[in-house]
């Protein structure tokens, strides 16, 4: 035989092979045969978030092709939305700042907002990359030079943004993060493939219990079949597509019915769907019953009883803003844990019409709206969240406050007293009784789910082995972002999620 058509008659029996093997592994998923079929390199990602970004760079930067799945019309789900910033430990900014921040701290302060029930080996990892994390999305041109110390921290190392100048608008630092990723994606087309509109309905296995791709359709309006699945055959899936803080009448309904009708700060999208995928086939969930209720959600006045809110950051406590009950009262730390100060509220708080959520005031000053960046408050200003009153007085008449009680309240918390201030220690702002005030009224909202998949320090999913009590992993799955669980224990630290999301995406 001439070497030409040898040539021809291998080539030939490479393509029939592969088409074998590629119909065999379909036909395997569907009836169970144990023949598997590799696909080098190919990763499935679900959910477009910060954690499902950062890992699509990260598989691209190490030689994959990658698909990345989202079922909605765009990329950065609820990452976008976020507006503390990103905790970090031994950053260029905390070099800047001579911060007195350690390692031991920053764990022991995520271990104990936890209650204790975080995984170590997950704090640990989280924390002693967090300063890479950092370097990282620096990297990607991220600006990350203000630090704040937020709600649960022993010291300032909340990384955000500074101010843009004067006639640029101000972008809250998840959208600032996420926007600068996705646009990195879109330099690595031709690699990483973005599939929107994209609802993933099941995960491929095989009989090993190997995951070997994913089960899609097309979830936009103008489909012409919503109802056709597509498949997509991979090295490795990974999800990344969030919690369940939007899923009222499913998972919050079935591990947390006491909090089910509280309001949401999350999008629609937020309905838990890679737990319930990865739970089908066995996955190990953990914490499905820790939801944490962040404090302050701001209540539109001309909607108080709508059931999503726009979230007031924790940032705006952390520059200095006083919360308030109905008399212009102080009643809790304002920098205490989440849980803290959301229990606070429901004991001390008032009533916004008759059916209307439980509020407390958010109360801040010039220079406090200063240090957060008057510029990134617009936007709420705009919508009627935040109303600005000439001085003390004239706020306490609009809101029916015992003026002698209101100075009373800022004389105590001017005195910086820790005695005086529910042991408060730090005071970023005085308040002076003839200058302005800036009142935001809100309510405790569903913001985060601490439950989730359970992973290993690889994010590898775990699997319950029955009866014998001890872990597996399920092959070729990972999970990261809040759709895992167990780092964050049973209680979040401000500031985490982002963290986590680059650190095990």
């Amino acid at each position: 035989i001439c070497p030409s058509c040898m040539r021809v008659q291998v080539l030939l029996v490479v393509v029939i092979v592969a088409c074998l093997a590629v119909y065999l592994n379909r036909v395997g998923h569907m009836h169970g045969f144990t023949f598997h079929y590799d696909h080098p390199n190919t990763v499935v990602i679900v959910g477009g978030g910060l954690a499902g970004l950062t890992a699509a760079l990260s598989a691209h930067q190490e030689g994959a092709i990658v698909y990345l799945l989202d079922k909605e019309p765009r990329l950065g789900g609820n990452s976008a939305k976020a507006s503390s910033g990103m905790n970090a430990v031994n950053t260029r900014a905390e070099h800047v700042a001579h911060s007195q921040d350690t390692i031991d701290d920053f764990i022991n302060d995520t271990i104990q907002s936890g209650g204790g029930t975080s995984v170590p080996s997950l704090v640990d990892k989280l924390v002693r990359e967090s300063a890479e994390a950092a370097t990282f999305l620096e990297s990607k041109g991220v600006d990350l030079s203000v630090i704040t110390q937020l709600g649960g921290h022993s010291h300032a190392r909340t990384h955000r943004a500074k101010a843009p100048p004067p006639n640029v608008p101000a972008r809250n630092i998840g959208f600032e993060i996420t926007s600068k990723l996705i646009a990195e994606v879109e330099k690595y087309s031709s690699n990483i493939h973005v599939l929107t509109n994209a609802k993933v309905e099941m995960l491929l296995t095989n009989k090993l219990g190997e995951v070997v791709g994913v089960a899609w359709r097309n979830s936009s309006q103008k489909a012409e079949d919503p109802t056709k699945e597509e498949y997509l055959y991979s090295d490795a899936v990974i999800l990344t597509s969030g919690g369940y803080a939007a899923d009222k009448n499913g998972l919050l309904q079935r591990y947390y019915p006491q909090g089910a009708d509280l309001p949401t700060t999350n999008g629609p999208w937020a309905t838990g769907d890679a737990i319930r995928l990865a739970e089908r086939i066995g996955a190990k969930l953990t914490l499905m019953d820790k939801v944490q209720v962040h404090p302050t959600g701001f209540v539109d006045p001309k909607d108080p009883s709508n059931p999503t809110k726009f979230l007031a950051p924790e940032a705006l406590r952390g520059v200095g803003g006083v919360l308030l009950d109905k008399q212009g009262r102080r009643f809790v730390n304002e920098l205490s844990l989440r849980s803290v100060v959301t229990e606070a509220i429901f004991s001390h708080g008032f009533r916004v019409g008759e059916a209307g959520p439980t509020c407390a005031y958010l109360v801040l000053n010039d220079k406090a709206v200063e240090m957060y960046q008057a510029g990134a408050l617009k936007f709420y200003m705009s919508k009627g969240f935040i109303v600005s009153y000439k001085d003390m007085d004239e706020m306490a008449t609009a809101l029916n406050m015992d003026k002698e009680a209101l100075h009373k309240t800022f004389t105590e918390y001017n005195g910086h007293e820790a005695g005086m201030n529910f042991g408060k220690k730090t005071f970023p702002v005085d308040f002076v009784p003839t200058e302005a005030f800036h009142v935001i009224t809100i309510t405790p909202s569903i913001h985060y789910t601490m439950g989730g998949l359970l992973i290993d320090t690889q994010a590898r999913v775990m699997r319950g082995t029955p009866g014998s009590g001890a872990d597996e992993i399920i092959p070729r799955l990972y999970a990261a972002g809040e759709a895992s669980g167990g780092v964050h224990g049973a209680n979040r630290l401000a500031g985490n999620s982002l963290l986590e999301c680059v650190v095990y995406g």
